[in-house]
């Protein structure tokens, strides 16, 4: 199979300075329609810029020497730092690619890709066209006390009975007693999953302020705030990255159902983290139901 290399052809500008077309491209379009800006604002886009003009670069060499993988990374990477220019709020970007790399890292840390089948990097590159999601998330504000986001491997990628011992809490591993989770629950109706092996569950609510409700009270609840019920994988997903919270209370996922009164369930039995149901129209003060404000999928 023949790939066509890109053309960088390099060209004079009026200053005598040779450039590459895509160098040429990138400061006449910053030019264009310019604004007097903070210096801090105009040192981040010559940063950009020059990280923009280096990555085409190298990614010219790659296509020279035939080595396509390394000339694929390079574009992909070139076309993250090029879109960077559309992130309002870049502090909060990084914030936010930070956890996002935090996230990942801590699944593979856990022993997620092995128990997956598959090495750290291709594990790494399923959750990678998450990442771009994260520009427009940077963009919105949230709530207090919410977790802006999530990374939800599916249950296809590893059963959630696999899945449970890699949430750890205090030197105590969890556990669920199914022997197939996503065969015991279904989905609730009107909750909507991206179809992927992966993808972010955002502006998430862990249950607090839903404690002393009943899985069903809460649900009509969501329904009117336009919120949904967290799903067992979504709740699961949650304690591998934020176990501590079920040190503070117990967590109804109604997202994940069982025939009409039994939902996905996660606490504390004895210190360890479970997995399990409990009923729908049950009420204690110590459980309360997670939600979120939407999935968005790669």
């Amino acid at each position: 199979m023949s790939v066509e290399k890109p053309q960088f052809t390099p060209q004079e500008s009026a200053e005598g300075e040779v450039k590459t077309e895509f160098e040429a491209f990138f400061k006449d379009k910053s030019k264009k329609g310019q604004k007097e800006e903070p210096e801090e604002v105009k040192e981040r886009k010559a940063e950009l810029e020059q990280k923009a003009v280096t990555l085409a670069q190298e990614a010219e060499r790659a296509f020279s020497s035939n080595d396509l993988t390394q000339a694929l990374e390079k574009l992909r990477e070139l076309q993250r730092t090029v879109g960077m220019e559309m992130v309002e709020n870049r502090e909060q970007y990084e914030k936010f690619e930070q956890e996002f790399n935090r996230q990942i890292d801590n699944l593979s840390k856990k022993g997620f890709p092995k128990l997956a089948g598959m090495d750290e990097k291709k594990f790494a590159a399923i959750f990678e066209p998450l990442k771009e999601k994260l520009k427009e998330l940077s963009s919105r504000e949230f709530q207090e006390g919410r977790i802006p986001f999530v990374v939800v491997p599916r249950d296809k990628l590893l059963a959630l009975e696999k899945q449970m011992p890699l949430v750890e809490l205090e030197g105590k591993k969890g556990s669920t007693g199914f022997d197939d989770v996503s065969g015991y629950f279904t989905t609730a109706k009107g909750v909507e999953i991206p179809e992927a092996m992966a993808y972010l569950v955002v502006d998430i609510e862990n249950g607090k302020v839903m404690l002393g409700k009943s899985a069903d009270e809460a649900v009509k609840q969501f329904k009117k705030e336009g919120r949904s019920p967290l799903t067992a994988d979504e709740g699961v997903a949650l304690i591998l990255q934020h176990p501590e919270i079920l040190k503070d209370h117990s967590l109804d996922l109604p997202g994940s159902r069982r025939g009409a009164d039994r939902v996905a369930g996660l606490w504390l039995y004895g210190g360890e983290p479970g997995l399990s149901w409990s009923s729908s129209d049950y009420s204690d003060a110590r459980w309360g139901s997670a939600s979120c404000g939407s999935r968005v999928g790669p």
